[in-house]
């Protein structure tokens, strides 16, 4: 979980993106609709990065193309930047990554940037140092002189990172940012997002690696069918103790509490000989036995620490379907969290299609 800074809020008049009652529905027969938006609001302020989370379908890419005012909203209202949704000089200050990237494969990183720099309408005198410096940001160095054709997966996402803010936006939007790169891309990539929010610069991200959103984002959103079905800071989000308990030893467990309380190693013993047993969260009842079991048994127990809930956790708690829900997935008296697989495959195609 992010700590640069403390988590932003927004409100109507201050926030980068205000979305109230957002509905979206696209035609896909005569006399057949389906829903892709439901009732959204949402804000993000100055300066803040927004994870957007949600199953396939879910209406993450819905939402994006409102932000940018490539599809109208059905109903509600909704601002970017101060301006109406679809407004072009709201646009102008917009960057985005889009997750499949439409690059022309002939020609070269360099002139690719070039381009970009242009169609955002930067003066001819700064273009230049604008695409080094986009370049250097995103590590393209190596592979400035190579025709976009020629590059991977990893290198295109990067070249359409660097293209996105090359006209150093206010509001940037990123889908899947992180798709298709190695482990040292992931952090650099992660690293300029941190740099460019302490810049003030928003950021919508858009992404199924939770753990990379945990490491980023200031708070979050998670769809599902089109709904909102939780919002917030993460640190108000998380559990402080779903997580399990840590605990601490010197000495062995026993075989047979090991099984019982179904503790998981953390790690290997450290110099001092000590050793870490995860208690995951469905046994944390068995806490008391356990510590009474190795004091009984001779192994000294050095600490017994509370382990935060992960987002990868929150997200399974919020979009679960359980015996408390219904069979659409909806809680009774709540948003629905959970997206029947033909509904689904139907919205990605009608937002494709849009």
């Amino acid at each position: 979980m992010p700590s640069q800074k403390p988590h932003a809020t927004a409100d109507m008049t201050s926030a980068v993106i205000s979305l109230e009652a957002i509905s979206k529905t696209y035609r896909r027969r005569w006399r057949h609709h389906v829903p892709a938006l439901r009732g959204v609001t949402l804000h993000v302020a100055p300066g803040e990065v927004f994870g957007l989370l949600g199953h396939n379908g879910a209406g993450k890419t819905t939402l994006m193309k409102l932000v940018l005012g490539l599809v109208r909203p059905t109903g509600g209202t909704g601002s970017v930047l101060g301006r109406p949704l679809g407004d072009r000089r709201a646009r102008a200050a917009i960057g985005f990554q889009p997750e499949q990237p439409y690059l022309y494969p002939l020609l070269t990183v360099s002139e690719t940037l070039a381009f970009f720099a242009e169609l955002a309408g930067l003066r001819r005198r700064t273009r230049a140092a604008a695409c080094r410096q986009a370049a250097a940001r995103c590590g393209l160095g190596p592979v400035l002189a190579k025709r976009v054709g020629e590059l991977s997966r990893g290198w295109l996402q990067r070249l359409a990172l660097a293209s996105a803010i090359v006209h150093a936006p206010r509001l940037i939007l990123l889908d899947e940012p992180l798709g298709g790169l190695d482990p040292d891309a992931r952090l650099q990539i992660k690293s300029l997002v941190r740099e460019l929010r302490a810049e003030g610069c928003s950021i919508l991200l858009n992404s199924h690696l939770l753990p990379d959103v945990e490491d980023v984002a200031d708070r979050i959103a998670i769809l599902a069918r089109g709904e909102i079905v939780t919002t917030g800071a993460l640190r108000d989000l998380l559990q402080p103790d779903a997580g399990g308990i840590e605990v601490t030893v010197r000495g062995d467990v026993p075989a047979s509490w090991r099984a019982r309380a179904q503790l998981q190693p953390v790690g290997g013993a450290d110099a001092s000989g000590h050793a870490r047993w995860l208690l995951p969260p469905e046994q944390v009842a068995a806490l008391q036995p356990l510590l009474q079991a190795l004091l009984a048994a001779g192994t000294q127990v050095m600490a017994v620490t509370p382990r935060a809930e992960r987002l990868e956790q929150l997200y399974a708690r919020v979009t679960a379907v359980g015996p408390d829900r219904e069979g659409d997935g909806r809680h009774r008296g709540g948003p629905r969290a959970s997206v029947p697989a033909a509904t689904a495959r139907q919205v990605v195609r009608e937002e494709e299609a849009a």
